[in-house]
């Protein structure tokens, strides 16, 4: 039975892989849908789709979604294009952050790695500060778009 196609192959997937996925599907299940919340997942893919809501007080409510990655092996990998209400964003506020946003194919985008253990899989917490961090340079971003849009 557990040679079926269902079930991960144990000899093929390092235990910190699926149990770091397991640990993210876990943690995004309990989180409060005002912080951050699951939008899709592809454990063949290695990632998962994560969502969040925010009111700018330069504009309506904002919805942005990023994606967690676990293909890179030593690290969890965090990306997102970048869009307020339907528009991508312009490229004149990247120079402040010229960090984590570039541009890519005339959008601008965001990335971020965090280290991830090969032994023991990252923690719910790490998870967590991970995915909060990402979430409030994704918001303090588009809150000086806006600033900079008003000047």
């Amino acid at each position: 039975m557990m040679n079926n196609s269902s079930f991960y192959d144990l000899t093929t997937v390092p235990f910190s892989d699926r149990e770091t996925f397991n640990n993210a599907i876990l943690l995004l299940s309990m989180v409060k849908s005002e912080a951050y919340y699951i939008v899709g997942f592809s454990r063949l893919d290695k990632k998962i789709e994560i969502g969040f809501d925010f009111k700018s007080s330069f504009n309506s409510t904002i919805t942005q979604l990023f994606t967690m990655s676990l293909n890179i092996p030593d690290r969890i990998h965090f990306k997102a294009i970048l869009i307020v209400n339907g528009q991508f964003l312009c490229e004149n506020i990247i120079k402040k952050y010229e960090q984590n946003f570039f541009i890519e194919n005339n959008n601008i985008a965001y990335e971020k790695s965090i280290e991830r253990d090969l032994i023991i899989p990252v923690s719910v917490e790490d998870i967590d500060k991970a995915i909060t961090y990402v979430k409030k340079d994704i918001i303090n971003f588009i809150n000086d778009y806006f600033k900079n849009i008003e000047k």
